[in-house]
């Protein structure tokens, strides 16, 4: 459904380029729920934009379906679009407009008639189950709600693929499950391929089969989400899956430890001298330190640590850990 041939993107600014997209090669099948994971920064948002044409290649090719969307002209890329339905984090709805007119919106752009697109809404309202909701402005409607308008306004003209840009980035977890299934029922019943980007290794876990990992605009991992997670290769990988794997019962454990002292988390990486950071940190520093919680996998992962509530060191220790261990330290 979707292939990317030494796809680069490259920002321009003054006398300084940044690499956003790096040489990436990608396929997409028909009927894929195919995650795009990676931190802050990595490239995920740059290169879901490229697949609908809303940013500029540098290099490379796209080919969605039968178009090759890099060489079609403004006039095609308008009519391709309506086969490439996109939801947004922040919803991107018109506030002055109903659920209804929201979701009509599109249908209105592409020249549907009257009668058929009130048949149209009315179908996908009952899709994302907002028929009671259908008169309302988006002021009055929850996070969920308001994901649920976009997600249809995106179903409106039947594509074939459907881009989610962090699409449960602002929901609270329970409505992010809802969301996640509404997807996953979307992407079964009607067939339409989904392309979503995260940050969340939960996200991906609950939905996808598939899952690219991006770091500095490069795919370092690809494949089947069960292979990938049964066996990670890259660092990045194995740091999202031990991030993961303390995301639901660490922050209680977090929470009833604040009350005796700080804690900070390291982020381990197989890559870095981080073999001995509990003994190396009691030695130098003489003093008792806590280790309340860590996650490993194949030498990346998480290690949370308390210092005593009165201690001085902190900060000191924090600096030893950074500039001579050479680990990334959050103070929490």
């Amino acid at each position: 459904m979707i292939t990317l041939k030494n796809v680069s993107k490259i920002y321009s600014q003054s006398k300084k380029q940044t690499i956003a997209v790096d040489n990436i090669n990608l396929n997409i099948a028909a009927g894929d729920i195919f995650g795009i994971i990676g931190y802050s920064g990595a490239g995920k948002s740059s290169l879901i934009r490229l697949l609908n044409r809303l940013e500029e290649t540098t290099d490379g090719e796209i080919i969605v379906g039968q178009h090759n969307i890099t060489l079609s002209d403004e006039t095609s890329i308008l009519k391709i679009r309506h086969s490439i339905g996109m939801i947004f984090q922040h919803f991107n709805l018109l506030w002055s407009r109903t659920v209804r007119e929201n979701i009509e919106f599109p249908l209105q752009i592409s020249g549907f008639n009257k009668k058929k697109r009130k048949a149209r809404v009315e179908e996908l309202m009952d899709l994302v189950g907002l028929t009671e909701k259908a008169d309302e402005y988006p002021s009055r409607l929850s996070g969920g709600q308001k994901q649920r308008v976009g997600i249809a306004r995106a179903l409106a003209n039947n594509p074939s693929v459907l881009l989610c840009d962090e699409a449960t980035s602002a929901l609270d977890p329970k409505t992010t499950q809802n969301i996640l299934a509404l997807l996953a029922r979307i992407n079964r019943e009607l067939n339409i391929t989904i392309v979503l980007i995260t940050h969340e290794m939960q996200v991906v876990r609950s939905i996808c089969n598939k899952v690219a990992v991006i770091d500095k605009g490069k795919i370092v991992e690809e494949g089947l989400v069960t292979s990938v997670f049964h066996n990670p290769q890259h660092t990045i990988t194995r740091q999202f899956l031990s991030q993961s794997e303390i995301a639901t019962d660490t922050q209680d454990d977090l929470q009833i430890n604040l009350k005796q002292g700080a804690i900070i988390r390291i982020v381990l990486d197989d890559d870095k001298n981080s073999d001995y950071l509990l003994y190396d940190l009691i030695s130098k520093f003489n003093e008792p330190i806590k280790l309340i919680k860590g996650v490993f996998n194949k030498g990346s992962g998480f290690l949370y640590l308390q210092f005593k509530l009165d201690t001085e060191i902190l900060f000191d220790a924090v600096k030893y850990l950074q500039d001579e261990k050479n680990v990334v330290v959050e103070v929490i």
